[in-house]
C-alpha cells in the first residue's frame, strides 16, 4: 500500500512532512549527493533485531497504534540526515533532486493488530525508522484525520535485540 505511493511516501518520511504543512508546495533542492556506499546498510544482515510498538493516546485518553500500517527502516546518513533536519524546520511537499534507488536499500515491515512492531537479522548500524499512527474522528465537516507520522533515529548493537517505542515525543508536527 505504501510502496505504490513510494516517492511520495519517502518524500514524507525522510522530510518529516506533517500535516500543516502539507498544504505548503514548498519544493526543495537536496544539497547531500547521493551516494550508494552510504546507504549499504540496507542491504546488508546480520545479528541485531528491533521490536517495540508505536501508539498515541487521544485527548479521551483512548490508545491508538499503527495496526495495519507499514513501517519503514532505513539507514542513516548524510542524506536522510538532511532531509530530516529540513524537515523539522517546518518542512516540504516534493524534493526535486530525490533520488528513486532509495527503495533498493529500505527494509519494510506491517505493524500488527496491537501496533507491535518486529525487524529480525540487521546489521549494527545506525537506522531512520517511520511509520504512522493516524485516525479519523467525525468533524463538522466531515472527517478529520488526527495522529499522524512518527519518527525515531535507532542504533542497532551487535547480537542484541533493541526495544522501540514510538510515541507522542518520536511524531512529526
Amino acid at each position: 500500500k505504501m510502496m505504490n505511493k513510494f516517492p511520495y511516501v519517502i518524500v514524507s518520511l525522510l522530510a518529516l512532512l506533517i500535516f500543516s504543512s502539507c498544504f505548503q508546495q514548498k519544493s526543495y533542492t537536496i544539497k547531500t549527493p547521493f551516494r550508494s556506499e552510504d546507504w549499504k546498510l540496507g542491504s546488508e544482515t546480520g545479528n541485531c533485531k528491533l521490536e517495540g510498538q508505536a501508539f498515541l493516546k487521544t485527548k479521551d485518553g483512548d490508545v491508538k497504534t499503527c495496526a495495519g500500517e507499514e513501517v519503514i527502516l532505513m539507514p542513516y546518513n548524510s542524506y536522510t540526515e538532511e532531509l530530516y533536519n529540513v524537515g523539522k524546520q517546518g518542512g516540504f511537499s516534493e524534493a526535486s533532486n530525490f533520488e528513486p534507488s532509495i527503495k533498493n536499500y529500505l527494509k519494510v515491515t506491517t505493524c500488527d493488530i496491537d501496533g507491535d512492531v518486529e525487524f529480525d537479522n540487521l546489521p549494527n548500524g545506525k537506522w531512520l525508522l517511520y511509520t504512522q499512527v493516524v485516525w479519523q474522528i467525525p468533524g463538522r465537516d466531515g472527517t478529520s484525520v488526527q495522529g499522524g507520522d512518527m519518527i525515531k533515529i535507532v542504533q542497532t548493537i551487535e547480537n542484541n535485540t533493541q526495544k522501540v517505542y514510538f510515541t507522542e515525543e518520536n511524531r512529526s508536527y
